[in-house]
């Protein structure tokens, strides 16, 4: 993440790259990843496929619910708290520069 103005971020998540996740699902909280590293597949047929959830073995992929998924990307300065069974607090931090 790149702070281009105080107002404006960038946020890159290029090609062959893994990153942290923290899903959550039914009032539970996962660590995950992500990745955008190309598989055996999508290597072979010469096409990428979008994002992809994996478990911490980099592999097996997590199962999202049926249904929509919304993403949020934060910074990893983000605070994340359980305050109370299945009650999240996700405090955004901003990355130096930005406001």
């Amino acid at each position: 993440m790149e702070v281009i103005s105080p107002t404006n971020l960038e946020i890159r998540m290029e090609q062959d790259w893994l990153g942290d996740a923290l899903p959550f699902r039914d009032g539970k909280m996962y660590k995950i990843r992500w990745s955008t590293v190309a598989t055996d597949e999508e290597i072979q047929i010469g096409r990428r496929k979008p994002i992809r959830f994996l478990f911490l073995d980099d592999k097996t992929p997590f199962p999202l619910k049926p249904g929509h998924t919304w993403v949020s990307v934060v910074t990893p300065l983000t605070a994340v708290t359980e305050k109370s069974a299945g009650n999240w607090l996700l405090q955004f931090s901003q990355p130096p520069g930005a406001k």
